[in-house]
């Protein structure tokens, strides 16, 4: 007996309940009907997840066959399989047709001369399939709802003869049913019941849905409604003829047909109408059939033109047909309903279904340059629409073609074919006719390179023979193995301070303590001594940074250095000591700039740098900012930048008053003139100057209508060193507060055993007692520290809208209070319980909301709507600070928000219901009820690619899914433990030569030996947790409620307190390579990968060609309509990815190519090979 999992016809999950019984006679029947014995060797290729699996396995063990099992990659591959069914010498097959197509299989008795029975099932059986295969082996085509146990019905095909799907199972009947429940002749169309042994036990805790699908029937007997259309020929066979009811699925929609016919029919000059779903394998299309009361052909014409427009002014865009037709009568059945197939005929003509010939001359015509830029654009639209007749020039993409942003893309691929067009999927939105894009191309310079938003340039990267040019660190392997070498010794050689330092006070400083003043006594001591030492350690870490460049580099200077040449090393060395300044302990103070002077930056006074704010990673000799400029949250100043396997030196200047917005992007050679700004997410090009006053926006950026913003100076507020030294006191004083509830925590541990504890501290041992205490320590004490947090916004000041100066109180609490919100996220982000936390920090926060990572943000300047949704990264209604002055403004978001990840929400708005927001795009301010935005500047999505599932999957989850989650979101109070643990293993082998070994010898030797032991251990638990709870990934979708969801997400926090850390440490060496291909990332040779790739997400997807150049971040994932979709990305040879960059699933940058930094490469779209591009989006 089994339990099984379907979503049927109507996408709702349901628990099949399979009686052993009913499995054990399909198999008696397989047994009887197939008569396989020992010497059979059957293929097993179904995953275990459908019921086919039961069968498949079954039939061959029952008999004493031989079962060979089928890996996945080869399943999908289709064409590896048939060598692999030679040298497996498979007999029996049971793939799925689409399986059996991907094959290529074109003579069986010559390319699988051993199999015998192909037993095909799970979708319809195409005739010219059924023709070549059963005229050399035996085909069984089998149907089977998963209700009927697996298989119910089926029938061996023959040549010639049109497919049918058999007979009943022996134990089953089947019987064709009209409307009043009466058995139908033969050749009459009815719907498929079936009765027998094989009839599920019915719908786990679904009772009525049971009763409604498993019918009695007053002559039947027990009988189940399968839904289906079938036709019993003469001699029994039954054809399947399709779905019943009239609900279909298009373009990811649920369509309720009826719905639109109303529409239709409440037009004063119809009097009937019908719809139906025209397919031609690739595209489906909605077409409508309407009975005018207008006998004028000319008024019927007219009439049939406007109808759409009539039902898009009423329904939603995915429910408008792509054509209406003015007919006599509506086609209709014996039973009086609508004959939707033979309108599905009907209407094919008008649709006039493409074939792949027309595909190709479509693409020829892209491809011509002789032809009108108009007509080649009009070729476009119909190959990646799939017609069969050129569009009108026009006809809206969207709205009349029937369209989305996928389609927008690969129209957009095809027009790039053979020559370089200078458009972006922006270009379609803004005008989504033939006619107007290509009056943009003309614009642009058709066949001319050029960069512009979104689109590429093309650049001489390849050589003759298609590999990288001598940029690439492919030419230059003997110095990227020497420096490689180098950074390998200085990685293991960067394990003695440190080591050295924690054992002398761990071992000598720490029990002396404890033996002066006692174990509870030193709890409380202990981390006021840390303070005291991190304060000290300021300056110790600045000057040794500043030391190290002075003997190492001495200043940096406008250039370029090759990867792993001894230039670079010597870099990468300064940006490891430079890791060692104590950064999140000054940021928000004066202290922050102060650094960047002493290590060469000219800094002018005033100047306010945010937190996140790339600038940490070496060149700052080539850094100037003015008197009183902003650089806001994680705004990216590149005077060293990746790019071609080198690092890219040049200066950056930020003019007096000038401001950054949130993550902009200021490559090298770039300048901003006084009191200039760039707006959020926007990209500043090399060599581009935004002169004085003036505001840019874009990707990349170009001039706005609307000058700079001007702030109100309502008073100076403190002198900034003043406020920097009462910051770090204040701090310091809520730091210890926050210590209070793990302290006491560790005080109740301790006075239950003190004497354990202190013969533990003067004599370590690695015990489960040891691990038991630390895990529940550090566990609860996450929790107990959430608590206090929360209480602490929930009763502290909050800060009211309004502007306030830069340097005062107010500030303080602001800084703080974003702060603690950060803090607290990255333990429970995007789990059940942040929306409960940050309701009670102050925040209004809609029910069934979900809310991932969200930054820099005061939990009662924002309002939230029900069933909202908000990926993670999002910069929501961030203070916005400016000439020495803060604004706070209240933002609200309407219900069923969507958010996607590093977008931008200003302050002081207030946005409708429905608002849909894309990945690093800006709000605008006049966003419309159910509108969709992407880009920047950001522009409105006509339609894009909808998903639909079960509810129970995304937002009605049921009993076990809630189940599922919880404990998996609770767990996030263990993640802390493995470091803990490891650092508990460390104190334990380090006492072991402690007692045998001098101080010193121990110090410089024994503890570093432990600490890389140590490391290493750490980030192999973090592999081997990656492969145990997700395995290999494979590209699919997954809703929020699932179980693989959940563990997916578990992983991502696991591996950031864990071997995230752990790996910081060699960012920018090869060992980082390695340890990645080690998650299933798969890595080239000589690929140079930037900082942030620590954080692995969706490992399984990312593939670097040797010699790339990778620093973007990568959304091989995505968490639109709460589904989780994941899919691959490749980055080809040679090519390069710019840092800020975000690449999509499905995204290809092919070799040589470029995505420069700040640009966004949309789902499955492609950077050509040797071309540039840069844009938000790129298509």
């Amino acid at each position: 007996a089994y339990l099984i999992y379907t979503s049927g016809t109507t996408g709702a999950p349901k628990g099949v309940m399979i009686e052993h019984a009913s499995i054990a006679s399909l198999v008696r029947s397989d047994m009887a009907r197939f008569g396989l014995g020992p010497g059979d060797r059957v293929a097993q290729c179904s995953s275990n997840a459908y019921d086919s699996s039961v069968e498949e396995t079954w039939m061959a063990l029952a008999v004493g066959a031989t079962l060979v099992p089928v890996d996945d990659e080869r399943v999908r591959s289709g064409p590896d399989l048939v060598p692999w069914m030679r040298a497996e010498r498979i007999n029996v097959f049971c793939p799925p047709p689409t399986l059996l197509r991907a094959m290529g299989v074109e003579h069986p008795p010559s390319e699988l001369p051993d199999l015998r029975l192909l037993y095909v099932g799970g979708e319809a059986l195409p005739q010219d399939l059924s023709d070549l295969w059963s005229q050399h082996v035996w085909l069984e085509n089998g149907y089977g709802p998963t209700e009927c146990t697996v298989t119910v019905v089926r029938g061996r095909m023959q040549p010639g003869v049109p497919v049918h799907i058999g007979t009943a199972v022996d134990g089953n009947d089947a019987f064709v049913l009209n409307d009043a429940g009466e058995v139908v002749s033969h050749g009459t169309e009815g719907e498929l019941w079936m009765r027998g042994i094989g009839l599920a036990r019915g719908y786990r805790n679904l009772h009525e849905t049971t009763a409604e699908r498993f019918v009695e029937h007053a002559a039947l007997g027990r009988i189940y409604r399968t839904g289906d259309r079938v036709r019993a020929r003469a001699n029994g066979d039954l054809e399947y003829l399709g779905r019943a009811d009239g609900q279909v699925k298009l373009r990811g929609y649920r369509v309720e047909l009826p719905a639109i016919e109303a529409c239709l029919m409440e037009h004063p000059s119809v009097t009937h109408a019908a719809c139906a779903v025209v397919s031609d394998g690739a595209h489906a299309k909605l077409g409508a059939c309407v009975v005018l009361n207008t006998r004028s052909v000319t008024e019927s014409e007219t009439l049939t033109s406007t109808l759409s427009t009539w039902v898009r002014e009423r329904l939603p865009i995915y429910m408008v047909p792509a054509h209406v037709r003015a007919v006599d009568s509506i086609p209709t059945l014996v039973s009086g309903k609508i004959d939707r197939r033979a309108m599905a005929a009907a209407l094919a003509d008008d649709f006039q279904s493409v074939d792949p010939s027309m595909v190709e001359h479509w693409e020829t015509v892209c491809a011509d340059h002789t032809c009108p830029i108009e007509e080649r654009v009009c070729a476009a639209f119909a190959a990646a629409l799939g017609m069969s007749s050129a569009p009108a020039p026009d006809a809206n993409f969207f709205t009349d073609l029937g369209g989305d942003s996928l389609r927008a893309v690969d129209c957009l691929l095809r027009l790039r074919r053979g020559c370089t067009v200078s458009s972006g999927v922006r270009d379609i939105y803004a005008d989504p006719t033939a006619a107007g894009l290509a009056r943009v191309i003309q614009r642009q310079g058709f066949d001319q390179p050029r960069v512009a938003n979104g689109n590429t340039k093309q650049r001489d990267l390849l050589s003759k023979n298609g590999t990288p040019n001598d940029a690439s660190p492919e030419n230059n392997h003997g110095t990227a193995m020497l420096g490689s070498v180098g950074q390998v010794l200085i990685v293991a050689l960067g394990f003695v301070p440190p080591a050295c330092a924690a054992y002398l006070l761990l071992f000598h400083a720490l029990p002396a303590l404890v033996t002066a003043v006692g174990a509870a006594h030193a709890v409380w001591i202990t981390p006021l001594a840390l303070m005291v030492l991190a304060a000290l350690w300021l300056p110790v870490s600045v000057f040794m940074t500043l030391a190290t460049k002075r003997i190492l580099i001495n200043r940096y200077h406008v250039g370029r250095v090759r990867a792993w040449s001894p230039p670079f090393v010597r870099e990468w060395i300064v940006e490891q000591v430079s890791n060692t300044i104590p950064w999140s302990l000054i940021e928000g103070t004066e202290l922050v700039s102060w650094t960047y002077r002493v290590l060469g930056a000219r800094i002018g006074r005033r100047v306010h740098i945010h937190r996140g704010v790339n600038m940490r990673r070496g060149g700052w000799d080539l850094v100037e900012i003015g008197d009183g400029a902003t650089l806001a949250q994680d705004a990216v100043v590149l005077t060293s930048h990746l790019h071609q396997g080198e690092i890219v030196h040049d200066r950056v200047r930020v003019g007096a008053g000038a401001h950054v917005g949130i993550r902009a992007t200021l490559h090298p050679g770039s300048s901003l003139g006084v009191r200039a700004s760039i707006e959020p997410l926007s990209v500043l090009l090399a060599g581009t100057h935004i002169p004085p006053g003036e505001r840019w926006s874009g990707v990349p950026a170009a001039p706005t209508a609307s000058q700079a913003e001007v702030t109100p100076r309502l008073h100076a507020g403190w002198n900034p060193w003043t406020y920097t030294a009462v910051f770090l006191l204040v701090r310091a004083v809520l730091a210890m507060a926050g210590l209070v509830p793990p302290m006491l925590l560790a005080l109740v541990l301790i006075t239950l055993d003190n004497q354990a504890v202190s013969d533990w501290v003067a004599h370590p041992a690695i015990t489960w007692h040891a691990v038991a205490l630390a895990s529940v320590w550090s566990a609860a004490s996450i929790v107990l520290w959430l608590f206090y947090a929360a209480l602490a916004m929930r009763f502290t000041r909050r800060i009211r809208p309004g502007f306030h100066p830069r340097y005062s109180w107010t500030y303080f609490w602001i800084w703080n209070r974003t702060g603690t919100v950060e803090a607290a996220g990255r333990w429970i982000s995007g789990t059940l319980f942040w929306p409960m936390w940050l309701r009670a920090a102050g925040m209004q926060v809609g029910r069934g909301s979900e809310v991932s990572t969200i930054i820099d943000v005061l939990p009662e300047s924002v309002s939230i709507g029900n069933d909202s949704f908000f990926a993670d990264g999002v910069y929501l209604c961030c203070p916005f600070v400016h000439d020495g002055m803060v604004h706070v403004g209240h933002t609200t978001l309407g219900d069923g928000t969507f958010l996607g990840n590093h977008c931008v929400i200003p302050a002081q708005m207030r946005y409708p219901d429905g608002m849909f927001v894309g990945v690093s795009t800006i709000a605008p301010p006049d966003a419309g009820k159910d509108q969709g935005w992407f880009g920047v500047p950001p522009m409105l999505l006509h339609r894009r690619e909808v998903v639909d599932v079960d509810r129970r999957l995304t937002h009605d989850p049921g009993f076990w899914q809630q189940v599922s989650r919880w404990s998996w979101e609770s767990a996030r109070c263990l993640v802390a433990a493995p470091a803990l643990i490891s650092g508990i293993a460390w104190i334990a082998a380090v006492e072991t030569a402690h007692q045998a070994s001098s101080i010193w010898w121990c110090a410089l030797v024994w503890a570093p030996l432990a600490s890389a032991v140590t490391w290493l251990a750490v980030i192999t638990f973090g592999i081997s947790a990656k492969w145990l709870l997700l395995g290999r990934v494979q590209p699919g979708q997954h809703g929020l409620w699932s179980c693989w969801c959940s563990r997916w997400d578990y992983l991502y926090v696991l591996w950031w307190f864990s071997a995230r850390a752990a790996l910081l440490r060699v960012e920018g060496t090869p060992l980082l390579n390695i340890a990645l291909r080690a998650t299933g990332m798969h890595i080239g040779r000589n690929v140079l990968i930037g900082p942030g790739a620590t954080q692995i997400v969706d490992p399984d997807m990312l593939h670097f060609a040797d010699g790339a150049t990778v620093a973007c971040h990568f959304q091989a994932h995505s968490f639109e309509d709460r589904i989780l979709k994941i899919d691959h990305v490749h980055i080809g040879t040679g090519a390069n990815a710019g840092e800020n960059a975000v690449v999509f699933y499905g995204a290809t940058i092919e070799p040589g190519g470029t995505l420069e930094s700040g640009s966004v490469l949309m789902k499955r779209g492609v950077v050509p090979a040797g071309t540039v591009a840069i844009g938000a989006p790129v298509g």
